[in-house]
C-alpha cells in the first residue's frame, strides 16, 4: 500500500507514523497520548480517500496490536463522514451515528447531551478511541464541529476547561472550496453557542493543515484535470473559457443528453424538470401520500393525517412515482449497504397489491448499492438485481410552531432526473448538464462543486451563457 503513494501522500502517512509511535510510547509507560488535530485538504481526485484507508490501516496494525493495550473488538481509529453517501465510499459510520447525536427533528443548534445509559454505552465502545477520522469536512458546520468536541469530552470524561475533543485526535479530511453547509455557518466559523464564542473558532485555534495536490483521478486528461482545478480557485484561462463554451448545447439540440442528471441551483427548478420527465413515462402513475400520527400526551388519542412541516427529514408529504423513473434515496436507510441518502437508481417495479403501494423496486446506478437488501429480497426472482425500498418512519416536527412532535411514514425516495447542487456535491460522475440560465445565478463556487466528474462535461444553457 505504501509504495502506491507519492510525496506529499507519503508525508501525511509518516506524520501519522511517527503519532502512532509516540502514541504507543505514552500507553506502555503510562502517559498521556499526544494529540494532534488535522486538516488534510486537497480537491476531487487528488487521493483523499486512498490515504484514509492507509492511515485507518496504519493505527490498528501499530497502535492497536503492539501497544497491548487493546482487546479485539476494541476501537482505537474509526472513520466518519457527515453524510451516508460519504460514509459509505470510505467504509465508515456517519458522524451522528458514530458519536449517538440524536436524529430525531431539532429546532435549535443547541448541543444536547445524551442520556446516563447512552452516554455508558458510547463509554463502552468508544472509551480507548484515539484517532477520529472526518471525510468531507467541508460539509461540516462550525456547530457540528464544536457537538463534536462536547461529545467526544462527554465520553472521555474530560473535565480540563483547555482540552479539545477529549484529547482524541482528529483527522478532518476535506476541500474547503466546497458550498457552504446547508443550514450551518463554515466549519472555520465561530459556532452559534454564546459561551463556545468566547473560546473562539475550533478549526482556526486547533487545527493545522496538509495538502495533496497532484491529481490521481484523471491522469488520462490532464488537460481536464487542470482545468477543473484552475476553476475551484476561480483562476480559468481564456483557453479553459473556450472549452468550456464548447460544451454548451441547447435544448434544440438533436443530441441534447436528456436522460443524463440535470442540475440546478433552485428546488423549484428542479420539481419542473421532473414532473415534466414524468409526465412523459407512459407506465401508471403513483402519488404516494404520507402517513403522520401524533398522540395526544393527555387523552391518548391517535391522530392520524398528512401534516404541514418545515423539515420532512427527507419523509415527503406526496412521493410521485412511476416505473421507469429516476429516483434517489433521501434518508440513511443502511449505510453498510449503500441505502443512503442521495444513492441514484432507476423504477423497475412498484408493488402495489390491494390498490396499497408498499415496496418500490430500484436498480441502483452503482451494484455496490443494496447488495444485502437483494439477497434478502422477496423479489429476487421476479425483480433480479432490484433493491426493494419500503416505508421508512421518523419523528417530524408539525403544528404552528413546529412544537407538536409526529411520526411519519413514507417512501424515503424523490424524482431524480434533477437536483440541486448541493445533492451532487462530493460525487463522482460520468456525466453531468449544469443548468446556467440566467434564473439559477450559480456563483462560481456553486461552478466549482459540480466539477467532478470522470471524463465528460455537458452544459446545458437554454439563455445565454
Amino acid at each position: 500500500m505504501m509504495r502506491s503513494l507519492n510525496a506529499a501522500q507519503m508525508e501525511v502517512v509518516r506524520v501519522h507514523r511517527k503519532w502512532c509511535k509516540d502514541s504507543i510510547y505514552a500507553l506502555q509507560h503510562d502517559q498521556p497520548v499526544p494529540q494532534y488535530t488535522l486538516f488534510l485538504s486537497g480537491p476531487g481526485g487528488v487521493g483523499k480517500s486512498h490515504v484514509i484507508k492507509i492511515i485507518h490501516h496504519e493505527t490498528i496494525r501499530l497502535l492497536q496490536r503492539l501497544s497491548g493495550h487493546y482487546d479485539p473488538d476494541e476501537l482505537s481509529v474509526l472513520i466518519t463522514a457527515f453524510t451516508g453517501t460519504a460514509a459509505f465510499n470510505i467504509n465508515g459510520m456517519t458522524l451522528h451515528s458514530a458519536l449517538g447525536f440524536g436524529g430525531g427533528p431539532k429546532k435549535s443548534n443547541e448541543y444536547k447531551p445524551v442520556g446516563s445509559e447512552k452516554l455508558h454505552n458510547l463509554r463502552l465502545r468508544l472509551g480507548k478511541l484515539k484517532l477520529l477520522i472526518i471525510d468531507e469536512c467541508s460539509m461540516l458546520g462550525s456547530d457540528h464541529l464544536y457537538h463534536t468536541h462536547r461529545r467526544l469530552e462527554d465520553i472521555c470524561g474530560t473535565c480540563d476547561p483547555d482540552s479539545r475533543f477529549g484529547g482524541v485526535s482528529i483527522l478532518a479530511v476535506g476541500d474547503l472550496f466546497q458550498l457552504q453547509p446547508v443550514g450551518q455557518r463554515h466549519v472555520f466559523d465561530l459556532p452559534t453557542d454564546s459561551y463556545a464564542k468566547l473560546h473562539g473558532s475550533l478549526w482556526e485555534e486547533n487545527f493545522t493543515m496538509m495538502e495533496l495536490t497532484e491529481c490521481v483521478r484523471q491522469r488520462e486528461d490532464q488537460d481536464f484535470a487542470q482545468l477543473l482545478l484552475r476553476m475551484r480557485t476561480a483562476e480559468c484561462t481564456e483557453d479553459d473559457i473556450t472549452v468550456l463554451k464548447s460544451r454548451i448545447i441547447s435544448k434544440t439540440d438533436p443530441h441534447y443528453p436528456s436522460e443524463v442528471l440535470h442540475v440546478f441551483k433552485t428546488n423549484r427548478e428542479v420539481d419542473d424538470h421532473n414532473k415534466d420527465h414524468l409526465q412523459k413515462l407512459s407506465t401508471q402513475h403513483f402519488h404516494i401520500q404520507a402517513i403522520d400520527t401524533k398522540k395526544d400526551i393527555y387523552t391518548g388519542l391517535v391522530d392520524v393525517g398528512s401534516y404541514k412541516t418545515s423539515n420532512d427529514r427527507g419523509l415527503k408529504e406526496t412521493v410521485s412515482l412511476a416505473v421507469g423513473a429516476r429516483v434517489m434515496v433521501t434518508v440513511n436507510i443502511d449505510v453498510s449497504d449503500g441505502l443512503v441518502n442521495g444513492a441514484l437508481g432507476k423504477v423497475v417495479g412498484i408493488d402495489n397489491t390491494q390498490n396499497d403501494v408498499h415496496t418500490v423496486l430500484v436498480t441502483f446506478d452503482s451494484d455496490r448499492v443494496g447488495r444485502q437488501a437483494m439477497a434478502d429480497s422477496q423479489y429476487k426472482d421476479s425483480y433480479p438485481g432490484a433493491v426493494p425500498i419500503k416505508r421508512q418512519t421518523l419523528p417530524i416536527l408539525t403544528g404552528s410552531k413546529q412544537s407538536v412532535q409526529a411520526q411519519r411514514a413514507q417512501f424515503p425516495l424523490t424524482l431524480a432526473w434533477g437536483c440541486t447542487i448541493h445533492r451532487v456535491q462530493g460525487k463522482t460522475l460520468d456525466r453531468i448538464v449544469v443548468s446556467m440560465d440566467d434564473k439559477s445565478n450559480f456563483s462560481d463556487r456553486s461552478l466549482s462543486c459540480c466539477h467532478e466528474p470522470r471524463h465528460d462535461l455537458d452544459w446545458s444553457v437554454p439563455s445565454r451563457y
